[in-house]
């Protein structure tokens, strides 16, 4: 009776061991080297920040436009012309006010292809709307060792290792925006952003034009310009992949 009853719990748990690992098999929770592509095909994830939120308004333009609410119209606009394959999050999808770590964390967290911050320039001179798209370039450059590559970093660190393909991303958007909506040089260059410096990913920051010149904020009073402005950030996005 004991050895009937052993086997029979044998069984039991030989079953249960079965249903486990198909289970796991379908959810990609066994394989360590699962990954998202392994499990997504070619989707890519993008996350895009639309700038301040909340009580920081950002620039204000003449008319009383305001950076905060452009940039959130420009980010859903963005994520509206990006094909099917890409994924896209906000960090904020309303005007409510989020910590800059807490932007770059939703881009890890949701373990993103790129990370794009999207801002508006202002300036003492109401005659300046400059373009510009940065990527991170850190105080003490370059301070990431290829050969240390597998080895742990301080979060904000984590960039140095994408600087090369961050450049890269920040380039492909602005040929399409000097080409595009801009209609003007859009500089790229460096500079040592905290929003941008913990992104574990490729990862820029955009400055389109300066809402205090009155030209730029009559032209983002229009949605119909926003549009234009997310097509052609959504096609460099689409160039960096594909170049």
């Amino acid at each position: 009776m004991a050895d009937s009853s052993r086997r029979i719990l044998h069984g039991l748990q030989t079953a249960l061991l079965v249903v486990f690992f198909l289970l796991a098999a379908v959810t990609g929770t066994v394989s360590s080297g699962m990954n998202r592509s392994a499990f997504a095909g070619d989707v890519k994830v993008i996350v895009i920040d639309p700038g301040h939120g909340g009580h920081d308004h950002g620039v204000t333009g003449p008319g009383g436009i305001v950076e905060k609410q452009v940039m959130l119209t420009l980010a859903r606009s963005i994520g509206g012309k990006l094909p099917p394959s890409f994924k896209v999050h906000l960090t904020r999808t309303g005007d409510y006010h989020i910590d800059i770590k807490y932007r770059t964390s939703v881009a890890n967290n949701r373990g993103a292809d790129l990370f794009v911050s999207l801002h508006a320039g202002g300036s003492h001179s109401s005659a300046v709307s400059v373009w510009t798209i940065y990527h991170d370039r850190p105080k003490a450059f370059p301070i990431y060792d290829q050969k240390r590559a597998q080895a742990p970093f301080p979060w904000d660190q984590l960039q140095q290792r994408h600087i090369q393909s961050s450049a890269r991303l920040a380039e492909r958007i602005g040929e399409r925006l000097e080409k595009g909506a801009a209609g003007q040089a859009v500089d790229v260059m460096g500079a040592p952003l905290p929003v941008l410096s913990g992104a574990n990913m490729p990862a820029v920051l955009i400055e389109t034009g300066c809402l205090t010149h009155p030209p730029t904020a009559r032209k983002f009073a229009n949605t119909d310009y926003i549009n234009a402005v997310a097509g052609d950030i959504a096609s460099g996005i689409v160039d960096f992949f594909e170049k």
